[in-house]
């Protein structure tokens, strides 16, 4: 979206940098002070970075790809924020390090010749689930192109997965709603009583027994109805789990969730189903700041805020009384300090360039939600 001076027919400024169709994959950069995400889409095959303090693209950091490689389905980032894995449409992997950017040795592998949907580093391995009903093992840190050990046993693709928070254990989710669960040390399936204790790292499986509840309320949906999920604990000290669908809603019940009756709230936000969730760590790493959804249809990338009812009622009639600020600055004040540069931002006369062209505010939107009864 650019903005045009028709008197003097040249573009102005660059007013908002997107996707162009489905955007299908997000990954939220592991260390809270960079507050930096990655969004892929499956059509343009394209990963473009998204500054969160500053609600706006970074600029000059956009990966294109071969359009033939089917699009991007899939990202993920190493717990130490070095490395990136990107999961295409036809079974291709990609390593890049992170923040250069660049094919780390040994980066380009294949896992099978479909979709791989699901992305999970464990440590010094990452688990591919791929459309083809098997999760590949492989070493994220040498630069072998072969898989460790293959897991079996999803009678359809697999759509979703999450790792223990010690690395040993992975929990998948196939199409036809089957709930499988591996030891990836050995390759060897387990039963639900071995995990039964575990605890998880990021919860992102819309079918377990932790969400029965969420999908006892929702009885009108198919299995392929709730495209997403993300449990969390939110700074009200809540266990909360957030659902996105496919009526473009976002509903969030208690965690876990274990009965329809227990209640839950329903937000509206999206303008097509919702494709994925990530959480920002807050200032203690064990709670969300936020909560950011990704529209697959509409490619708007939203921002939510969770506070407590009181804050809210007391939050909207203070922005009633606030008089509008003028947008210039008045005479004796002084000016904003220099924005410090970014932590992935590189000192070149490239860069420098591409930000002279100017970065525009992202598809970003904030809303307050409310507690749970």
């Amino acid at each position: 979206l650019f903005l045009l001076d028709p008197l003097e027919r040249r573009v102005k400024q660059l007013l908002q940098l997107s996707h162009t169709g489905a955007v299908t994959a997000m990954a939220v950069h592991p260390e809270p002070q960079m507050k930096l995400l990655a969004t892929a889409g499956a059509q343009d095959a394209t990963i473009r970075f998204w500054d969160v303090n500053e609600h706006q693209p970074v600029v000059g950091r956009v990966l294109k790809f071969e359009e033939d490689q089917s699009g991007i389905f899939s990202l993920a980032f190493h717990s130490s924020g070095r490395l990136l894995a990107c999961g295409f449409g036809d079974g291709q992997l990609q390593l890049l390090s992170f923040p250069a950017l660049k094919p780390v040795p040994g980066g380009r592998r294949w896992a099978g010749a479909e979709r791989l949907a699901a992305l999970c580093f464990l440590d010094d391995m990452l688990a591919v689930g791929s459309w083809d009903q098997t999760v590949y093992i492989f070493s994220s840190s040498s630069s072998s192109k072969s898989p460790l050990r293959l897991l079996k046993g999803n009678t359809s693709s697999v759509t979703h997965m999450q790792c223990s928070a010690e690395g040993t254990y992975l929990m998948t989710n196939s199409k036809d709603g089957q709930v499988l669960y591996f030891n990836v040390l050995s390759g060897e399936r387990v039963t639900q009583e071995t995990v039964k204790n575990c605890s998880w790292k990021d919860w992102s499986c819309p079918m377990a027994w932790h969400t029965m509840g969420m999908w006892a309320a929702q009885r009108h949906f198919g299995i392929s109805g709730i495209k997403c999920c993300r449990a969390f604990h939110a700074v009200t000290g809540e266990a909360l789990l957030a659902a996105g669908d496919v009526s473009h809603q976002i509903t969030l019940f208690h965690f876990p969730s274990l009965s329809g009756k227990q209640g839950f709230h329903r937000y509206d936000g999206h303008g097509g189903f919702v494709s994925c969730m990530a959480t920002l760590p807050g200032a203690d790493p064990t709670t969300a700041a936020a909560l950011l959804t990704l529209g697959g249809d509409d490619g708007a990338l939203l921002q939510w805020r969770l506070v407590s009812r009181a804050v809210a009622a007391r939050a909207w009639h203070e922005e009633e009384r606030q008089p509008q600020q003028a947008m210039r600055l008045r005479e004796g004040t002084k000016a904003a300090a220099p924005r410090r540069r970014p932590p992935w931002d590189f000192e070149d006369a490239e860069e420098e360039a591409l930000k002279g062209r100017g970065a525009a505010r992202g598809p970003w939107v904030q809303h307050g939600g409310t507690d749970l009864p």
